[in-house]
């Protein structure tokens, strides 16, 4: 079946394979590309339509949303006006989000067709939350941790683009139907960025008032405000929805000022544990200053202590299930790296210092190749430099007009590069921080940079390419003279890039889940790995380039082989995204950072963890290591970094 896509056609239904509508004679088919099959939703501001991608050979779903207000906003200029700045900014929201997380729908395309908006998206096939309470029942406490667990990554991640939600609610998240291997259930994907909101600062500037009544905290329905604890309060309410089974507004009582849930619950002989009674009341709070202020605050109480947390080295059983996924006759042993004796000594690290860097969220580290310095960047556009040893600041490097994302110092110590939200790239002359020049080739920001080890190359990663740079004379040029070589193939963001040991191949990881080898030489993808079930964060090749190791939002690290791209081991049961990775020098052991602040070394020939280190803070951004291992640093959420010094 094909659907008219006029809102004020009669008969909208029509045959498979027509072209135009048979009742009003509109097109159907929006840009000749998306056939409508059926109307899906209508709200108060336009209509959702299944459809199918007729350019793609298996006809892939998706969904056109279109902007179709009431009659009554139609008339009112002011409504209307307001109505096309919800529509235009979801479209914004998506494209910017979904094409770097999995658990946001991807935009796949933004037109105007007969004087109408429409936006199509990426269709998820599932239930919302709403329809999976009323068929299995409401949730018990495992299943309102596993969902915190589940969701809070993602709310963090659109707080950290600097994106409110503002309509958090069961209908508003949706659980794929499809199970990834080593999953029992759907991964939740949040829907409907329609009404949110673009910070500006702190906090959001004062605006309309919208939001779900029931579900949207006080200032949000009040005053228009819309805080990262807004969306922590939406989220309390949808979990005592799903305990309770009654919506949210019916388990407040004015009179009293108090939430009736957990008498309700104790009614029902189906109490909660008091710690997560207290989680929820505080998520609850009706002051926006006593909430949890971050997703990561609220995500470090839900789960346990790190040091609970270690991975426990993959079982016989999954090994032989593994091997037999990928082939027989391969030889899966992790290969040895360097001639180090398994059982070898292993240094140990203590905290050397830790101090206030910079005013907003430390989002780029790096270390000089001598381990003398460190480089900080951060979402206050600025670059810093510190002795190590000392703590002395040396610089402040200022040119960027956005968030600092990335950095890397050449490998003569004398140049430094960073690569910022602003799109741009600059290189910075070291020790006297002079700006030699900036790099404006990208178009989109630039989320990761990398010097080739003998410093004749660089890589850049933004929006689905990566730039590949030749380095002489003390400027950047791409390797092709005056002309790009971009090197294309991930389908959404590029967050990691490594070169090997000799300097011949590239890494580069995306928010596609791939992770892609290139021969540095010629331009060409050699290799596409496969098997993480989320984005790649962080990438890096032992010292003999016989192995890369991956780092992704899945929470695992994976060990590839570089001959024949065969995935050799996971390490797993991380409590969040892995943002580093790094082996020691003679290529025995493995240091993994993660969002929660954890770093973990691992012997790898013995497959056991060795080691762990905790930040004070679980809202940890970027994690270094030295090149020796001999100094580790974490970049914090509230501006603090922290440094470890290793014997």
């Amino acid at each position: 079946m094909s659907y008219c896509l006029n809102p004020n056609c009669l008969s909208p239904e029509n045959p498979d394979g027509k072209i135009v509508c048979i009742n009003c004679g509109t097109k159907i088919l929006l840009k000749d590309r998306y056939r409508p099959i059926k109307l899906i939703g209508v709200g108060g501001m336009g209509r959702n339509f299944l459809a199918s991608d007729e350019d793609t050979p298996s006809k892939r779903s998706c969904v056109i949303k279109q902007l179709s207000p009431a009659p009554n906003t139609q008339t009112n200029p002011n409504s209307f006006h307001k109505a096309v700045e919800l529509f235009n900014r979801e479209a914004v929201q998506l494209d910017r989000l979904g094409s770097a997380q999995s658990q946001i729908p991807q935009l796949l395309a933004y037109l105007e067709q007969d004087k109408r908006l429409y936006f199509v998206q990426e269709f998820i096939d599932g239930d919302n939350l709403l329809v999976e309470m009323e068929q299995e029942g409401v949730f018990d406490e495992a299943k309102i941790r596993q969902l915190l667990q589940d969701l809070l990554p993602v709310i963090k991640y659109i707080h950290q683009q600097g994106v409110i939600h503002r309509d958090l609610k069961p209908t508003n998240i949706m659980r794929r139907r499809t199970v990834m291997p080593g999953e029992s259930r759907g991964e939740l994907v949040l829907i409907d960025f329609g009404i949110s909101k673009q910070l500006s600062g702190t906090i959001a500037a004062e605006g309309t008032v919208l939001g779900t009544p029931g579900y949207a905290p006080p200032e949000q329905m009040t005053y228009g405000e819309a805080y990262p604890a807004s969306d922590i309060y939406a989220l309390g309410t949808t979990c005592i929805h799903l305990l309770t089974g009654i919506h949210p507004a019916r388990l407040y009582n004015p009179q009293q000022n108090r939430w009736l849930w957990r008498d309700l619950l104790q009614q029902r002989g189906s109490a909660i544990s008091s710690g997560l009674e207290k989680i929820l009341d505080k998520c609850l709070a009706p002051d926006v200053r006593t909430r949890y202020q971050s997703a990561d605050a609220l995500l470090a109480d839900i789960q346990p202590a790190p040091v609970s947390r270690l991975p426990v080295p993959p079982s016989g059983a999954r090994q032989e299930t593994e091997t037999g996924r990928r082939g027989a006759g391969g030889d899966t042993r992790l290969p040895v790296f360097g001639a180090a004796a398994a059982g070898a000594k292993v240094p140990t690290c203590r905290p050397l210092r830790s101090f206030q860097a910079h005013t907003g969220t430390v989002r780029a580290l790096a270390i000089s190749p001598d381990g003398k310095l460190l480089a900080t960047g951060s979402d206050d556009n600025t670059i810093k430099l510190w002795e190590i040893d000392g703590g002395k600041q040396l610089l402040t490097l200022a040119g960027h007009s956005n968030w600092v994302t990335s950095l890397a110092f050449h490998p003569d110590g004398k140049r430094l590069v960073s690569g910022s939200y602003d799109t741009t790239i600059k290189l910075w002359q070291l020790p006297d921080g002079q700006l030699i020049r900036t790099l404006t080739a990208h178009t989109r920001e630039v989320f990761c940079v990398a010097f080739s080890p003998d410093g004749t190359r660089m890589a850049s990663g933004s929006y689905q390419s990566v730039n590949l740079w030749n380095l002489r004379d003390g400027f950047m040029h791409l390797l092709m003279g005056d002309t790009f070589r971009t090197l294309s193939g991930h389908i959404k963001w590029v967050n990691a890039v490594a070169f090997s040991p000799d300097g011949k191949l590239l890494a580069s990881g995306g928010g596609d889940n791939t992770i892609k080898l290139w021969d540095v030489g010629k331009g060409e993808e050699l290799r596409k790995l496969q098997g993480h079930r989320a984005g790649v964060l962080s990438l890096t090749f032992s010292p003999d380039g016989a192995v890369l190791a991956s780092g992704s939002y899945d929470k695992t690290v994976k060990l590839w082989r570089r001959v024949d791209g065969l995935e050799i081991r996971t390490l797993e049961g991380y409590a969040a995204g892995i943002v580093a990775v790094a082996f020691g020098p003679d290529g025995q052991t493995l240091s993994t950072g993660t969002e929660n602040g954890m770093v973990q070394r691992w012997h790898l020939r013995e497959q056991r963890p060795l080691d762990t280190l905790t930040t004070d803070v679980p809202l940890v951004d970027a994690v270094a290591f030295s090149g020796k291992g001999k100094t580790i640093a974490t970049g914090a959420e509230d501006g603090t970094v922290k440094i470890w010094q290793c014997d």
